[in-house]
């Protein structure tokens, strides 16, 4: 238990350091994007968002294909492409400012709680329902997580990091159905009152949601063997207590899902890359990310390169490098980033198998300007 205590303060730190680090990398070959400044924003200023503003000013890229294939000596593409719309308004984006002090006393009392950090406390599971947990939080970023989570996580592979060696494992939970305790809805309900009474805009928040039911945790929980192979072991009793709901719930900028700006590595087209994440079970909310951006419309649009010159740049990427490596491509996602200057920008995301000689795999995603076909870092 001790341990996993141990894990749940790593993790709440961890995403803490990631969520503060406000440096970005970007291409001196992404052309000139910094026409836009960031304003001085009000902590309501998501409501200033404007309704319908992929209706104005449109301008229309050629229409992308529905699938893409290409076959080469290093590279493979296969993909059926993501997107919503193609057409894309310039705005600035940054993230909203909120005080949590508030959020977190509801969830773990501060007189209950072991502070381990700077606004990062957890408490013991002997002090309330043998249920660890924790949480961390600055203006911008609030996270929160329990032994229940960490149970989860035995179960539950997210990341689609986790697919190079085929872990990967939450589509398994897609089936939609309602738990005991309560209704999707009444649990959707329950999380957005609890952001609203925070002051987070929920009004522009689209949610995915998964069903963790636990006879499919059961199945799905695996553990490292002494060995390093990933091995299926029931180390936990699952019930219907453990029957969750995890809610993602993405931004919507011109159709397009926003990628929170602290998401700098890992794989940026999964579900993961959202600004709130939620799980609420039959002993209420066990886990709770929070990083919103806040959108403020510019003027003018951008138009979007034809697929085929995006698929250059790929093509120019792995195709010719030295190395003994093979690539596949099996996702294409289209989602609105940042640049350093804050800038909304519409950007293809890639998910990457790579293949080494010596049987190693990695899955990454790489990122393509869609206005200008370069490749993109920030």
């Amino acid at each position: 238990m001790k341990k996993a205590v141990r894990e749940i303060c790593i993790l709440l730190l961890c995403l803490f350091v990631f969520s503060g680090c406000g440096a970005k990398q970007q291409s001196s070959e992404q052309g000139d994007v910094s026409e836009l400044k960031p304003p001085a924003f009000k902590e309501d200023a998501s409501e200033d968002v404007l309704d319908g503003m992929e209706k104005q000013n449109e301008v229309m890229s050629t229409s992308f294909p529905d699938h893409y294939y290409y076959s080469g000596e290093k590279l493979d593409i296969d993909v059926e492409l993501d997107y919503e719309n193609i057409s894309f308004k310039k705005a600035v984006i940054e993230l909203a400012e909120y005080d949590f002090v508030e959020l977190a006393d509801s969830l773990i009392p501060a007189d209950e709680a072991e502070m381990i950090g700077d606004n990062t406390h957890y408490i013991e599971a002997s002090k309330k329902d043998d249920a660890s947990c924790g949480y961390s939080y600055s203006k911008t970023y609030f996270g929160y997580s329990t032994y229940a989570y960490y149970k989860i996580g035995k179960s539950v592979r997210m990341s689609e990091a986790d697919d190079a060696y085929g872990y990967y494992n939450l589509t398994k939970y897609s089936d939609k159905r309602d738990f005991s305790f309560g209704s999707e809805k009444e649990c959707e309900d329950a999380v957005r009152k609890l952001l609203k009474k925070t002051g987070v805009s929920t009004e522009n928040l689209v949610p995915n949601v998964y069903y963790l039911d636990h006879k499919i945790m059961a199945e799905e929980e695996r553990y490292y063997s002494d060995n390093d192979e990933f091995v299926y072991e029931n180390r936990f009793e699952w019930t219907e207590d453990d029957d969750t709901y995890l809610f993602f719930f993405h931004q919507k900028y011109c159709g397009l899902d926003v990628l929170p700006s602290y998401r700098q590595s890992g794989v940026d087209a999964d579900e993961q890359a959202c600004p709130v994440i939620a799980a609420y079970g039959k002993s209420g909310l066990v886990f709770l990310k929070i990083e919103m951006p806040v959108i403020k419309s510019g003027n003018g649009c951008y138009v979007l390169k034809d697929f085929e010159d995006v698929a250059e740049t790929l093509k120019k990427r792995y195709e010719y490098p030295i190395d003994d490596c093979t690539y596949s491509i099996s996702k294409a996602k289209l989602i609105c980033d940042t640049d350093e200057n804050y800038n909304a920008r519409p950007v293809w995301a890639f998910v990457i198998k790579e293949c080494f000689k010596d049987g190693r795999i990695s899955v990454y995603t790489v990122k393509v300007d869609a206005v200008t076909g370069d490749l993109w870092y920030r």
